[in-house]
């Protein structure tokens, strides 16, 4: 899946089912992306999957380009954050956004900043619901005990915004949670101990009892600090190049799992989608069916109640479907027909439609349906001005 691939003109394209984050390129990543949904349409068990990405109602499709960068409108998504690499680039980049924006604004007010790691130990025969209840009821059970409710209290807790990720290794499923939390004021080195001692000594009881026992040391329950003026700010702010906005490191490894890559023999579920589309492998079929069963419905980021209002004064809160959804707006450039659009789906040219028109405009995109034998006369046009004008 690994295999390297041309960068030149129209050369550029995905040919094979690979996931996102092996490519540096953006237009290489948004390929992959819509040739990986092409495959989960077919092998999905969720209906509104099998539909992702397609015609609204079998209406017509229309290109958008919005600061040089080209959209479709008129698209029909799952709003999935878990099961469809579209849906989960476009709702994991704006979830990383959300953060980034909301810590920062935590961090200028003078809040201190914790980030938490939480495992569970596991083996290859437990199921991944198992693993995941067990991870969400472990993290409730710390949080309801006296004593870390006396610690946090003690040094100001305010909120927490949380994360779920999920991969596959040796060992089965690796399910663990990922917490930025915040407090009143700069966490002091006492508190700091005391709150990670805790964290730990609770999880690993919790599960023991439950015949989930070894939580290691080491990697079961992890605690970052996150402050203003010490060494590790520079691992976790860098300002953008444009406006005083700034980019948070730590925002993206809580949001952006779908940019990873597997670490130390762990893989990530889109890898395991993307071995069954190239080699038919049965097992990772039944894997990537357990994954999305277990993981629909579920948010991909979460703030605790009235936290997000507090730090992002006047923003709308928004459902991972309603970010899906959510258009981007711009000029409208290429009209296709819906059952023309259903042909381009139905080859997993979706992404390449789009990187011929960011890289060539109308006439790379004529180049290339001429290629893949899809030049039908009605199918799409360019749109000119007096439709633009209405």
């Amino acid at each position: 899946m690994n295999r390297q691939v041309s960068q030149e003109g129209l050369a550029a394209q995905v040919e094979d089912f690979t996931v996102a984050a092996v490519f540096p390129d953006r237009l290489l990543r948004q390929s992959a992306r819509y040739m990986l949904r092409r495959a989960v349409r077919k092998v999905s068990r969720l209906k509104r999957v099998q539909t992702c990405g397609l015609p609204i109602g079998g209406g017509d499709v229309v290109v958008r380009v919005n600061e040089s960068v080209h959209h479709y409108s008129g698209v029909w998504f799952f709003g999935s954050g878990w099961a469809c690499p579209v849906c989960a680039a476009k709702i994991r980049f704006k979830r990383a956004d959300e953060v980034s924006r909301a810590v920062v604004a935590a961090l200028a007010q003078g809040m201190g900043a914790l980030f938490v790691t939480r495992t569970i130990p596991h083996s290859a025969e437990d199921s991944l619901g198992v693993t995941l209840g067990l991870l969400a009821e472990g993290r409730r059970y710390v949080a309801d005990q006296r004593q870390v409710k006396r610690l946090r209290a003690r040094a100001g807790y305010v909120g927490g915004i949380a994360s779920k990720e999920i991969t596959h290794g040796y060992n089965g499923w690796h399910p663990h949670t990922h917490d930025i939390e915040l407090f009143e004021r700069d966490i002091g080195l006492e508190d700091y101990a005391a709150l990670s001692y805790r964290y730990y000594d609770y999880l690993a009881k919790f599960y023991g009892w439950r015949g989930f026992s070894g939580l290691s040391r080491e990697h079961g329950v992890t605690v970052e600090q996150v402050a203003v003026g010490g060494g590790a700010l520079a691992r976790y702010v860098a300002k953008l190049q444009e406006g005083t906005s700034y980019r948070l490191h730590v925002a993206g490894e809580l949001a952006r799992s779908d940019l990873k890559r597997g670490r130390a023999g762990h893989i990530m579920p889109f890898d395991i989608l993307a071995e069954f589309a190239n080699t038919g492998d049965v097992a990772a079929l039944d894997l990537w069916h357990e994954y999305e069963c277990e993981t629909i419905g579920k948010s991909v980021i979460r703030f605790t109640k009235g936290l997000r209002a507090r730090l992002l004064p006047g923003e709308q809160e928004k459902t991972d479907e309603e970010l899906a959804r959510e258009e981007v707006g711009g000029a409208d450039l290429v009209r296709f027909t819906g059952w023309f659009y259903r042909k381009i789906a139905r080859a997993g040219l979706e992404g390449k439609v789009l990187a011929a028109l960011d890289t060539g405009g109308f006439a790379a995109l004529v180049e290339l349906l001429t290629v893949y034998h899809l030049e039908a006369q009605g199918g799409f046009y360019q749109i000119d001005a007096k439709e633009k004008d209405g």
